[in-house]
C-alpha cells in the first residue's frame, strides 16, 4: 500500500525559498542555455525595477560567473603557475 506524504497548502504569497542549482548537483543540463532560464525567470518575475531584458541579464550573468572563477583560480594560487 502506497503511504501519501501529506502536503502543505500552497499559499498564492510570496515562495519560503527559491532554489538555483547550475553547479550539477542537482540538476543536469547537457545542453545549459542561460538566455532560455532567463526569459523563464523574467517571465515569472512580480517586479523587474531595473527593467532588464532576458538578454541583459544573460550578459551580465556570464560576466559574473567569469570574474568569480578568475578570483577563484588567483586567490587559491591555481593562477599563479
Amino acid at each position: 500500500m502506497k503511504q501519501e506524504i501529506p502536503r502543505r497548502e500552497m499559499s498564492p504569497g510570496r515562495p519560503e525559498m527559491v532554489l538555483f542549482d547550475y553547479g550539477g548537483t542537482l540538476l543536469c543540463e547537457p545542453e545549459r542555455d542561460a538566455l532560455r532560464g532567463e526569459r523563464a525567470v523574467l517571465a515569472h518575475a512580480v517586479s523587474n525595477p531595473l527593467l532588464l531584458s532576458p538578454e541583459a541579464l544573460s550578459a551580465w550573468e556570464q560576466e559574473h560567473i567569469r570574474s568569480r572563477w578568475f578570483l577563484r583560480a588567483h586567490v587559491s594560487g591555481a593562477g599563479s603557475h
